[in-house]
């Protein structure tokens, strides 16, 4: 399944604002949630938001430049 990068990073974003520095926790409860329900597309789209999350908080951090 593809996932466009937009949706992606507009997700990554979306938790960030909403969750603060929650959003990998929430993230990752969702990643176990759809782990446990069997559902492997699901899996791999929290996890490729997961990881934008990671960056985000990287570069809000500055430890990430472009």
């Amino acid at each position: 399944m593809m996932f466009p990068e937009q949706e992606l990073w507009a997700s990554a974003r979306y938790l960030l604002k909403i969750h603060g520095p929650r959003a990998p926790a929430f993230a990752a409860s969702r990643i176990a949630a759809l782990t446990e329900a069997g559902d492997d597309d699901g899996v791999m789209a929290w996890r490729m938001i997961a990881d934008r999350i990671d960056l985000l908080q990287g570069a809000e951090d500055g430890k990430v430049r472009d």
